[in-house]
Parts: structure tokens; sequence; C-alpha cells
């Protein structure tokens, strides 16, 4: 795969998940991911795993470990199984990669400091993730002020890392909304994403004709190929010890097919993000659910009597809507 540009806006941005998509706008009214040239970000979502509504799939073939001294031996297709038993029923993805995969499209300064061979995974939140995961949280731990600061970032350090836990105790999980020393995102998750195979990333230096001023910024955008944009990157799971050399790098879907249509989503996610128009690119086969995108429309700040009502079981707990023809009806109008 050929290098990339490792510190392009959309990756920082994104230090939320689904390649900085709305919900992830921490300032702006989208959950984990912030508004373009903002220092926090999230993002959105993948092949080469099973998504929650669907049966598991089976582990990436060619997958085998070297556990460092004091970490105890497992296979990598076992764990990485593990892991999707635990979080798949929970709305999300999981797709494996390795550490080399990743540090050999960003910067110096955003490599992960482990052996190339060292197995990873990616972790995205699916439209299930919110009724499946995220309400059911807030309903368990009910009125704890520590949890009600950020509730999703409190739901994804719980869910996340204890599943981590239970596969690999030497795991180590980065989350999309992490900052280091340097107030610079952890992980990019926008690229551990693509390289991963489960999303696509799409940014301008790959157009074969670019129509905005040299200067602007232009984030990338992430698109799934059964979700669109509906869908966020929440974090990387690194499986300290646990090396794949010959695990196989699957290509990113393509799923835009014209220049036009690159240029389209680009824009759409950059300067109109809050109508959500760019997560339809694609043709999405499902979409958040109406009270979901209510809550990351919510500015951060403005969500705790949403967080309450949810908290005392006066919302509904229902499950991300459905394209037609399947048997389900779906409410896609509004915003996300």
């Amino acid at each position: 795969m050929a290098s990339t540009d490792p510190q392009l806006p959309g990756d920082i941005v994104e230090i939320r998940t689904v390649a900085m998509t709305p919900d992830n706008r921490a300032s702006d009214g989208t959950e984990t991911s912030t508004s373009p040239g903002s220092a926090r970000s999230t993002s959105s979502s993948g092949i080469g795993s099973s998504s929650p509504s669907s049966p598991a799939t089976a582990p990436s073939p060619g997958v085998s470990s070297a556990p460092s001294p004091g970490v105890p031996s497992a296979s990598p297709l076992v764990l990485v199984g593990a892991l999707r038993a635990e979080l798949e029923p929970l709305g999300f993805e999981c797709h494996p990669l390795l550490i080399g995969w990743y540090n050999e499209q960003v910067s110096p300064g955003f490599h992960l400091p482990h052996p190339h061979d060292t197995l990873a995974v990616v972790v995205i939140s699916t439209p299930d993730m919110f009724e499946r995961c995220f309400i059911p949280h807030v309903r368990r731990v009910g009125q704890e002020p520590a949890s009600r600061r950020d509730p999703l970032d409190t739901c994804m350090r719980h869910v996340i890392g204890q599943a981590a836990r239970h596969v690999h105790e030497s795991a180590r999980v980065l989350h999309d909304f992490e900052l280091g020393p340097t107030r610079r995102p952890r992980v990019l998750v926008q690229t551990a994403g693509h390289v991963s195979g489960a999303v696509r990333l799409y940014r301008r230096g790959e157009l074969k004709e670019d129509p905005w001023p040299k200067k602007g910024a232009m984030m990338g955008v992430c698109l799934h190929p059964k979700f669109g944009g509906w869908f966020a990157l929440r974090a990387v799971v690194v499986l300290e010890g646990v090396e794949a050399p010959d695990l196989e790098q699957p290509q990113p879907p393509e799923i835009l097919t014209t220049d036009q249509q690159k240029r389209e989503v680009l824009e759409q996610f950059n300067w109109h993000w809050r109508d959500g128009r760019y997560r339809e690119f694609g043709s999405p086969q499902q979409r958040y659910s109406t009270l979901q995108r209510e809550y990351f429309l919510t500015p951060p700040g403005e969500r705790g009597p949403i967080v309450e009502r949810i908290a005392r079981g006066e919302l509904p707990c229902g499950s991300g809507e459905t394209v037609p023809g399947d048997g389900k009806t779906s409410d896609v109008g509004g915003k996300a």
C-alpha cells in the first residue's frame, strides 16, 4: 500500500472515531469527534469482521503467536475471535491489523512503540451500539457524577477496556478521544481503520483534480461498506506480546468510484457535516436511530437532560434503523 500523508487534518481531528463524523464533534454537538480544525475529534466504521447483527465471522487466517516473556501464550486467532465474541453483541465490529501496517502510514511522531508484527484490533461502533451498549450502560450506572461528565467516553473506556482485559491481560487500549502529553491524538483511528480494511479513508491527495485552495485544510473522511458514514472508529486494542507475521493485509473497500463522488463527500463532510448528508454516500444499509441522532446533534454540555431521561428509563431502547426492503422501517429524516 502506498504511503499516505500521516498528518492529514482528517486523522488528527478524528481522535474520536468513524473518521471524524458529526457524532464526534465535541464542541459542535456530535459525540466523539470535533469540528474541522478543532483540537479534539472523532470518527466512524468495516470489512473483514462481522457486524453485530450477523453471525460472527471467522478470524483472519494466517495468524500465529509469538508472546513475549511473561505474556500468556494464546493463538492470535483465538484472541481476535474472543474479542469479537465480547464486543459484537454490543454493537461493535473488530478488525485485526499489524502495528507495522499502521506505522508505515504515519509520521514518526505518531508511531506506536511496538514491533512491526504486533497484533492490534480496531474497534468500530455500528448504528446498534447506542441501544445495545450505551443506553444499558447509562441505566446501569445511573446518576454517578463521574460517568455523567462524558457518558459515552466513560462507557467506551469501561466496555472496551473490560473486554480487552478479558481477552489478553497485556492488552493496551488506545481510545479515539485520548490525547498525549503534546495534545496530539494517541492514535490516528482513521488510518488504523483504513489499513485494517475495515473502512475506506478518502483524502484530497488522491483526487485527480483538486478544486480547493492549496492552503485550505481539508479533512479526510471514512466510509464503511455497510453503514456509509453511520458509524464511528472508537479504539485500537494493542495485544502486546502477540505477533501475527502471517496475517494478510486486506485492501480497503472501494466505495466511491468517481472523482466527483470523492470531491462531494469531502465537501459535505468538511463544510456541511451537521446535516449528515455525507453519511449517505455508499448507500448505507443501516442508520442511527432517531434518539441517537438527537443525542449526537445536541451539544455535549446540553446532553444532561437526555442522559437523565435514559437513566430513568423514560426513553425507548430500540435499535439502529435499517433501510426499507428487509421488513423493517426506517426513519431517515432529520439531522444526524
